[in-house]
């Protein structure tokens, strides 16, 4: 007997019921409106009638009760124009959509061509019936059923919204190479293996996108296996949360992470009651009342699936070669955030559409350095943002100074104490600003760093620099190199000339190697945050109270000093580092070659950051 896995087609009917209301006219009565030419004919009627409803005398026209035999003796009455006994029924002209497909904006889509041309998009369904709108529509039928038979006409709603020419009712994208993929027999019950088939057919046919609107409650290795290789494939999944009308987990194959899962909402954009709800909800659509050409409205996540196939084979049509990941990102652009902010269990990331949606500001701003004519700020969107951020535009007193994809920026070029207004504006994949700027006024500083050093400490400094032969080789100098941007030419020049004496090799950006040792990375430190410094012998020990860093004189902490092998020693900055002049010093003494003997001369490597 051949084993069936219990799947369903994620939908149900809400009929919509029409009773038609027949007037019992009485045998010897009928409602007629009738025209006269003159004041003879108006006579006439009023003397052949059972009840005047109205008298409409500018249009000479009155309407009322009348008699069988009074009504074929007014149509022979050459006083009477017309003798009206239909019904007749007006109706406005309007071109409204539909209130799913005026949710999506899809008027928009079309007057931009957005219709999905040139792309395959296939269905795992129930079929789909023949009706007008849906002649292009390719159907297979990989069971015991015909293709073109839909008993529960679940398949052909969901072709319906995704591609129906039909000019009463619309399909998002009509366009598309709609192939209708038959998986559910007359009894709607689909076996694994027609849902594996279904799978291997849309891999095997270069299908660009899959809809899904279907599921199980269970994970099954098979299920999962198949969409791997769809995804493989390049083939854009999307697939129905599940109607269980309660706190329930999302379907498979929704669930899992291969595939998008979409949930259903109303038409005041509220979570539709019976929609299912989980982290793996990625997206919702209209899924409640959706209306139809045969006067029933279907309910259920499985037609709101192909809102979501449709934009994203739209997505397709404008950017053929893009992976399955950066459909998924770039769809964000076009959600609206409902419910908390960012995504949630309840609407995912929002309300799919074709409306470009702008990002968030950001969360936060802040400087971590001020200086005398630059400062470095740092900045932070919120968590679990909807509309992904590609980069940040940065201003300063208006004008726009830098679009970077950093969160932190050093901004130089900044007059000495004055103030300055700093906006940052997060721009998103699609290029789109967020509406509002995150600001803050900063003041930059009146001195630099090493000249409030310098000047706080001018006796010990003059003292220093009067003894420099008995100077420490590993605090004093390092202190010494870390103030050298604001030293003197004659200051420096006495620095250097005592390093020398004291067996010091002094290394920079402009020197960068001595007989015995070498450092890189010295121009690149903001970015990278280290140096190497390499040695042409072989290093045994290098203990920590040999070595010192500086910045503006101020001992720095969290740094670290690490082997990277034996003749490389890694000089790593801490990750709040600020910038300015720094300065490491290593001191001889307490390092040692592999032959136990100290290094040829005492180190010192500065360099601004």
């Amino acid at each position: 007997m051949k084993s069936f896995y219990q799947w369903s087609v994620i939908c149900f009917l809400a009929v919509c019921s029409v009773f038609f209301m027949t007037s019992q006219a009485s045998a010897k009565e009928q409602t007629a409106i009738v025209i006269y030419n003159d004041a003879t004919g108006l006579a006439n009627i009023q003397q052949n009638h059972r009840g005047i409803e109205n008298h409409y005398e500018n249009l000479k026209t009155v309407e009322g009760d009348f008699t069988a035999t009074q009504l074929k003796q007014l149509k022979k009455d050459p006083h009477i124009a017309l003798v009206e006994t239909r019904d007749i029924e007006l109706n406005t002209l309007s071109e409204d959509l539909p209130w799913n497909l005026a949710l999506l904006n899809t008027t928009y889509a079309w007057s931009h061509d957005l219709t999905a041309g040139n792309v395959k998009v296939g269905m795992l369904d129930t079929g789909v019936n023949w009706q007008a709108g849906l002649e292009k529509v390719h159907r297979i039928t990989l069971v015991d059923s015909d293709a073109y038979r839909d008993i529960r006409n679940h398949g052909t709603m969901v072709a319906n919204i995704l591609a129906s020419t039909n000019e009463y009712l619309p399909g998002i994208a009509p366009n598309m190479d709609l192939y209708s993929i038959k998986i559910f027999d007359d009894d709607n019950e689909a076996s694994v293996s027609d849902f594996l088939a279904g799978i291997d057919w849309a891999i095997d046919n270069d299908l660009d996108v899959l809809n899904m609107s279907l599921g199980t409650k269970k994970d099954y290795q098979l299920l999962h296996n198949a969409v791997q290789a769809a995804e493989k494939a390049g083939i854009t999944m999307v697939a129905a949360a599940g109607n269980d009308y309660s706190k329930k987990p999302i379907h498979y194959p929704a669930a899992y992470k291969e595939v998008i899962a979409v949930g259903a909402i109303n038409k005041e954009k509220e979570h539709a009651d019976f929609s299912n709800r989980g982290k793996e909800l990625e997206f919702v659509a209209p899924g409640e009342k959706i209306p139809s050409l045969t006067n029933k409205l279907y309910s259920g996540t499985s037609f709101a699936v192909p809102h979501v196939t449709a934009r994203i084979a739209t997505l397709k049509q404008q950017y053929p070669t893009w992976s399955t990941a950066k459909l998924r990102s770039y769809l964000r652009n076009y959600t609206e955030d409902l419910g908390s902010a960012g995504r949630d269990n309840l609407y995912g990331y929002g309300l799919i559409s074709y409306t470009l949606q702008a990002p968030q500001p950001l969360s936060t701003l802040k400087t971590d350095y001020i200086g005398k004519n630059e400062v470095r700020i740092q900045y932070s969107m919120p968590k679990n943002v909807t509309v992904p951020i590609a980069k940040y535009a940065l201003y300063v007193d208006g004008k726009r100074v830098k679009t970077t994809t950093n969160t932190t920026y050093r901004i130089t070029k900044l007059k000495t104490n004055s103030k300055h207004k700093i906006e940052v504006i997060p721009v998103s994949t699609a290029g789109k600003k967020a509406k509002k700027a995150k600001g803050i006024v900063v003041r930059t500083a009146k001195k630099t760093a090493s000249k409030e050093y310098l000047d706080r400490h001018k006796k010990s400094m003059q003292s220093l620099f009067s003894n420099l032969a008995k100077a420490d080789m590993r605090d004093d100098y390092s202190k010494l190199y870390s103030l050298s941007d604001e030293l003197s030419q004659s200051k420096r020049k006495k620095m250097r000339t005592a390093a020398t004496k004291k067996y010091a090799v002094v290394l920079s950006k402009d020197k960068t190697t001595a007989s015995f040792v070498k450092v890189s990375n010295l121009n690149k430190m903001p970015a990278k945050g280290y140096s190497d410094i390499k040695f042409s012998t072989a290093l045994k020990s290098v203990k920590s109270s040999s070595y010192r860093l500086k910045r503006s004189g101020a001992t720095v902490s969290g740094y670290k000093v690490s082997k990277v092998d034996s003749k490389i020693l890694r000089l790593k900055l801490p990750a709040n580092a600020k910038p300015g002049r720094y300065a490491f010093v290593l001191e001889r003494n307490n390092v040692k070659t592999t032959k136990n003997k100290m290094i040829d001369k005492h180190i010192i490597v500065y360099f601004e950051l």
